[in-house]
């Protein structure tokens, strides 16, 4: 409300937007938080994590109709930013969910598993990510 009331807008403001669509119980209220905080990171021209962890957030954490297009965006700067993690992971097999294409699809569901690989990491997703791969091209390659 305070930096709302002598309008800055800088990276804190567009941090506690960002925090703010993180705790709201609201979906629509969510989009226009994390949405604020992207407009606002445009405004002062920031592109770097803190804009990445909206993009992820709106992805993971919302249900935004772009969802494709921010879950690119944000995988787009990851590897710009040369970040191997389980967020990334998670973006590229919500990629694969939200893809058309079989062949699109089974990319970034490779792109999440060796990611995962690279990361020694074996959980529930990583198990719902080789069904999907097993329910595709390739089965002989993997095992749930």
């Amino acid at each position: 409300e305070v930096y709302k009331r002598i309008e800055i807008e800088n990276s804190t403001t567009a941090n506690i937007y960002n925090s703010l669509g993180l705790v709201t119980e609201e979906p629509e209220r969510q989009i226009e938080y994390f949405m604020k905080a992207l407009e606002i990171y445009s405004k002062i021209r920031v592109e770097n994590s803190n804009t990445v962890n909206v993009y992820s957030n709106l992805v993971l954490h919302s249900n935004t109709p772009e969802k494709k297009k921010f879950c690119r965006k944000a995988l787009e700067l990851y590897n710009e930013l040369e970040v191997k993690s389980e967020v990334v992971a998670k973006l590229y097999k919500h990629l694969g969910d939200l893809e058309d294409s079989p062949e699109l699809k089974h990319e970034s569901y490779k792109k999440a598993v060796g990611l995962y690989q690279l990361l020694d990491t074996e959980n529930e997703h990583v198990a719902d990510i080789h069904y999907l791969l097993c329910t595709q091209k390739e089965p002989e390659h993997y095992t749930a």
